[in-house]
């Protein structure tokens, strides 16, 4: 499989995705509760490359991904959650990222981890 980065990943899922759930997407992003938050004038009206930017430079490489995992899986886009998944799988950067719709296949971050709003314990799935 070609080596890809979480960006390029993203990018790639996003470009498959029709313009209405492209929009859904976007607009699920803005509408995220928990910090940091993507305000309106960082995607509205952007090419779907420049989204996948944002993701990445406001979330970091591991966080971007599980945040585009959980947005697509809100928005019941599980076989793009999948493709995304394993785009990254073997890939020249990989880390944790929950494969399951809770978030770990235990269902539960590990302490620090939880902490901070990612990761899951060392018995889950990652790429």
């Amino acid at each position: 499989m070609a080596r890809t980065t979480f960006k390029l990943a993203i990018v790639e899922v996003l470009d498959d995705l029709n313009e209405e759930d492209y929009l859904r997407f976007c607009d699920q992003l803005r509408d995220r509760r928990e910090k940091p938050r993507v305000s309106r004038n960082n995607v509205e009206g952007k090419r779907r490359w420049e989204v996948a930017g944002v993701l990445v430079s406001t979330f970091t490489g591991c966080k971007a991904v599980q945040v585009t995992l959980d947005l697509l899986r809100q928005l019941n886009l599980n076989e793009e959650a999948e493709e995304l998944a394993e785009a990254l799988t073997g890939g020249s950067e990989s880390c944790a990222v929950p494969l399951s719709a809770t978030g770990c296949s235990t269902g539960r971050p590990s302490g620090d981890e939880a902490k901070r709003g990612g990761g899951c314990s060392k018995d889950s799935k990652s790429l």
